[in-house]
């Protein structure tokens, strides 16, 4: 018998966080937003596994089923608060699934099924006690094997999980339900855990006997910094998960030793947009190391924002912090009233922010969420503009931050390409109008950030610190008549 079937599938914080209670997976890669903002991903990512979970409860329609077999193969990944097609094709219990953003595949699931017997119920209670935190392994720390592993899903959970997947115990044996569950769990919490991300599961069931890992082999790659796992017994397994490389830190002292320290910017009152990380705090540091007095503005970093403010300290410059979403015509407001009476006018503005940028084919979008970066990305520079241009010192200094992208396009970033483009325009027609100010389009290369950290990447950038002490030296030098300038 064939089957084939086609439906619309969205997740909400509430899937993590139910399937989170259930499973005991409590990394923060799913479920800390300040922690996944430091990562590639800008956000929170959907536990992998739960995706298969609430497909195959959108598949299954409340059907009863067993399954002999499954593999999940996590190509991208999946967010909450954005829509998903959910795809299938079905041939004699074997079944295809696929869900997908536009044309791109983000999570690819096959399996085995057969008309269930009896569903079981779940395994006697075992001596097991979930993990506080993810643990933080190294590569060099994770065991080469595990003979037992006591592991237990909180039934308790069972019932609110059930009715936001529509998948429950009592709809296939809670044996399978709860292998699932170990998987995440136990790359997510332990092996590797804190820096883990998934990318592939294969399981294969001999029955409907209760659920006991053990016998756990794990071999490490390090040319691809992946982990695989590999269990056997009445459930066999293999998993395997990425080794995230940690958060990309530049403290001060790494800048001083490549840019120096001087009193080449004594006196000069400095505003950096998007400031508590990446290129934005390493260019503020290096600015304060010369002795500008900087402006710290950031949107949600407030814990990174005051790590920056407590490095720089009583150095040759002082820092201040200026909280606002430059998105909001509001906040740009405070800002300008927060920097006009902390700082007072400014000699150069450094426009950085910038909405999280992830690779999306262009066909992967709808026309709604491509125009939507374009204008969150213009919005975070005209905002701050509006507000702060007239106030600049005359022969003050405006700094965009662009991209070498724009020279050089890449696939899978026209979103990108299309909001950096039209900034440009934007900024060589208002040196055309606000000739006594000098503007600069910087166009920095691809730089090694948590932006742009990967667990394997044969080109990981150039240091920020590297690309810091270019334009620093641009804008130390003797100012030359007010105009355009274009870098890279």
């Amino acid at each position: 018998m064939s089957e084939s079937g086609r439906m619309e599938l969205s997740f909400t914080p509430e899937h993590a966080a139910l399937f989170s209670a259930l499973s005991g997976d409590r990394n923060p890669l799913h479920l800390d937003p300040g922690y996944a903002r430091r990562t590639p991903y800008g956000r929170p990512v959907l536990f992998g596994v739960a995706a298969v979970l609430a497909a195959l409860g959108a598949w299954a329609g409340g059907r009863r089923f067993r399954l002999s077999g499954l593999r999940a193969v996590f190509d991208q990944p999946l967010f909450t608060g954005i829509g998903y097609t959910l795809a299938w094709t079905g041939q004699d219990g074997r079944v295809e699934l696929k869900l997908l953003k536009g044309s791109q595949v983000r999570t690819r699931i096959s399996f085995r099924w057969e008309a269930p017997g009896a569903p079981g119920q779940p395994a006697a209670p075992v001596p097991f006690q979930p993990l506080a935190a993810a643990r933080e392994r190294a590569a060099a720390d994770l065991p080469a094997t595990l003979e037992d592993y006591p592991y237990a899903p909180d039934w308790s959970q069972a019932g609110p999980f059930q009715e936001r997947f529509g998948l429950g115990p009592d709809q296939w044996p809670p044996a399978q339900l709860a292998a699932l569950l170990f998987a995440s769990y136990f790359i997510g919490m332990d092996c590797p855990g804190r820096q883990a991300l998934f990318a592939e599961l294969k399981i294969s069931f001999h029955g409907t006997a209760a659920f006991r890992p053990g016998n756990l082999a794990l071999s490490y790659h390090p040319g691809f910094s992946l982990l695989e796992v590999a269990g056997s017994g009445a459930t066999a397994f293999t998993l395997k998960a990425f080794l995230r490389p940690g958060p990309v830190l530049h403290p001060l002292a790494e800048v001083r030793a490549e840019v120096g320290a001087s009193a080449a910017m004594a006196g000069r009152k400095v505003l950096v947009t998007g400031a508590s990380r990446g290129f934005g705090a390493v260019l503020a540091k290096a600015l304060a190391l010369q002795g500008a007095e900087v402006g710290l503005n950031y949107r949600s970093g407030h814990a990174e924002a005051e790590a920056v403010l407590a490095e720089l300290g009583p150095g040759p410059g002082r820092a201040l912090l200026l909280p606002g979403d430059l998105g909001r015509s509001a906040d740009c407001a405070r800002v300008a009233l927060a920097a006009a009476a902390g700082l007072g006018s400014l000699d150069l503005l450094v426009c950085n922010a910038s909405p999280a940028i992830e690779a999306r084919p262009f066909l992967a979008q709808t026309a709604a969420e491509c125009l939507g970066f374009v204008q969150d990305s213009l919005a975070m520079l005209v905002g701050p503009l509006r507000e702060l241009l007239p106030g600049l010192k005359p022969g003050a200094t405006v700094v965009y931050v662009s991209s070498a992208y724009v020279r050089s396009p890449q696939a899978q970033f026209s979103h990108y390409l299309a909001a950096k483009g039209a900034a440009e325009g934007l900024v060589r027609g208002l040196a055309e109008e606000f000739r006594h100010l000098r503007f600069i389009i910087f166009r920095p290369p691809r730089m090694l950030t948590d932006q742009t950290s990967a667990p394997f990447d044969p080109d990981p950038g150039v240091s920020a610190i590297t690309v810091a002490k270019q334009l620093l030296e641009v804008l130390m030098r003797a100012k030359t008549d007010s105009g355009l300038t274009e870098l890279g």
